[in-house]
């Protein structure tokens, strides 16, 4: 048996390769008949009137790149084209059968369709790919190619936005009186389309025109195929537009800071890092779309939007501390500025003041504070003044009273000589009363002794002054401290409903914008507009 079977096999193997031989031979013959005498360069027609129909279809197969500062759509399509060559007709029984064959392009003629909008690199089909051959003349040559178009790019609601970007194909020296382009499908084909990241393409239908331009009397067909891009922004929102919504509120929150020192505040370090972070981002963004764009950016809106809070909060923060660090040698406080920011306004910020805080001085009280501030002068000028004025005329008065004759205008220099110091004032007055040594002894003791008491009765009410003055100085702090706290509260107020307010409005203002946070927030949705499959475990 096993004999039978190797020979079943050779004659099998034997026969085939002869009908291989005998076909390779027609199919050689049928590519000299056709070749033999055919001019690439005539356009297929019977006759000089006749017109050449080319059947177009355009198969979309990536979306390479969208370069929107340059303005340029990179794609990898497949064109198709399908035209009738009578100098390529045979009989498939002249030729065993044969009713297809593939002939090379460079020995064909083939219309020269041409992409009109070119950006960069070539205008026709560069691949040499060969064509399919029917036996009844039809000839269908399907290359790829890989084009770069010049597209419109509009980033006015970036980056929730969609792009129409057209390719135009047209056929650069047939008018439409020789060459007709007939669309083979009213959209171009997305069957093996391969997913972009960044885009996603929508639909893209394919529309025949007619132009007549002004350098020609005769008109020329086009068929156009406009590519309607959908930008995935989960990418932007992740890296762009989500920091720069939590910068905006961390603006917020400098108002929420306690209040600072003057040589360190970590108000002002906070609002200039993050002023900083959106200059950068600001740039970031100026790199990534186009510089002539007609529109505004909903993006750069937003930026601006946030430099603009982040500008105006730093100014503020200035005004709170300047407020903060008043005192009452410096600033008098106004009465509307204690009755709106200390007595009213805080219960409608949700403020309340401790009981053992919130006492505080009236006008009259506030200005005697600002100037019973003691200084290193004040002591040694009150204690003379009050000496003078009570204990050295006090003892004068006595000895002129006792009868002593007094020439105050001749003694007056000597007077004012010794004013300065007590006991000089006592000795002097001792020598001009006429009573007896013991009498004035006993008396300037006795006065010596009142005035050690005076002494100290003053330096008691001086010290008693001077604790009083710097208790009410403290209260008239604590009362700026605390106005700055509530112009901190009623600003943090302000800027959170600004913030959410303008954030909201900036970005609701693109259409897509509520249909891509549907879809973040959704459930068995993606970004791309399918459902997920959830797989069980």
């Amino acid at each position: 048996m096993k004999p039978l079977y190797f020979y079943e096999l050779f004659w099998l193997l034997l026969i085939e390769s002869i009908r291989v031989i005998v076909a390779s031979a027609a199919e050689e013959m049928l590519y000299d008949y056709l070749i033999t005498n055919y001019s690439r360069l005539a356009i297929p027609v019977r006759n000089p009137t006749d017109m050449l129909y080319v059947h177009f279809g355009l198969f979309m197969e990536q979306i390479v790149e969208v370069d929107e500062k340059n303005q340029v759509l990179t794609s990898k399509v497949w064109v198709k084209q399908i035209w009738h060559d009578h100098s390529l007709e045979w009989n498939p029984k002249d030729f065993h059968g044969i009713e297809a064959i593939r002939l090379p392009t460079r020995k064909l003629w083939t219309p020269d369709i041409l992409i009109y909008n070119n950006a960069n690199g070539s205008y026709n089909i560069q691949a040499e790919t060969w064509a399919n051959v029917n036996y009844t003349g039809n000839v269908t040559w399907f290359p790829p190619a890989v084009y770069k178009s010049a597209c419109k790019i509009d980033v006015q609601y970036f980056p929730f936005d969609e792009q129409r970007c057209d390719i135009k194909f047209g056929s650069w020296t047939y008018d439409g009186t020789i060459l007709d382009l007939v669309p083979l499908n009213s959209s171009a084909e997305l069957k093996d389309y391969w997913t972009n990241g960044e885009w996603r393409i929508l639909d893209s239908p394919c529309k025949r025109n007619v132009i007549r331009y002004p350098c020609c009397d005769e008109p020329y067909v086009d068929v156009t195929c406009t590519s309607l891009l959908r930008r995935v922004a989960l990418y932007y929102f992740i890296y762009l537009i989500l920091p720069n919504v939590l910068m905006s509120f961390m603006t917020v929150l400098v108002f929420y800071l306690p209040p600072c020192d003057i040589t360190n505040c970590e108000k002002m370090q906070l609002t200039t890092c993050i002023l900083v972070s959106m200059v950068w981002f600001l740039l970031l963004v100026t790199y990534q779309i186009p510089p002539n764009a007609n529109s505004f950016p909903l993006i750069m809106k937003y930026l601006i939007f946030t430099m603009m809070v982040i500008s105006s909060s730093l100014c503020l923060t200035v005004i709170t501390l300047n407020v903060r660090h008043r005192n009452p040698a410096t600033h008098d406080m106004p009465q509307w500025v204690r009755t709106i920011f200390i007595d009213t306004v805080p219960k409608y910020v949700w403020m309340r003041r401790p009981e053992m805080n919130c006492k505080h001085l009236n006008n009259n009280s506030t200005t005697g504070v600002q100037s019973a501030v003691p200084n290193k002068y004040d002591k040694q000028h009150y204690l003379e003044e009050e000496k003078m004025n009570n204990y050295n005329s006090h003892i004068c008065n006595n000895a002129q009273e006792d009868g002593s004759d007094v020439d105050t205008e001749s003694d007056s220099d000597s007077l004012l000589g010794v004013l300065g110091d007590p006991e000089e004032n006592l000795k002097h007055c001792y020598l001009r009363s006429p009573k007896p040594p013991q009498t004035r002894l006993a008396e300037m003791n006795e006065l010596r002794e009142a005035q050690t008491v005076q002494d100290a009765t003053d330096d008691f009410i001086y010290l008693k002054s001077v604790f009083v003055n710097a208790d009410n100085a403290k209260r008239v702090n604590d009362d700026w401290k605390y106005v700055s706290i509530v112009l901190d509260r009623i600003l943090l107020i302000i800027y959170i409903c600004a913030v959410i307010a303008g954030t909201t409005a900036i970005f609701f203002e693109a259409p897509l914008a509520i249909e891509f946070f549907r879809q973040i927030f959704s459930s068995g949705v993606d970004l791309d507009g399918q459902e997920n499959v959830i797989l069980p475990s």
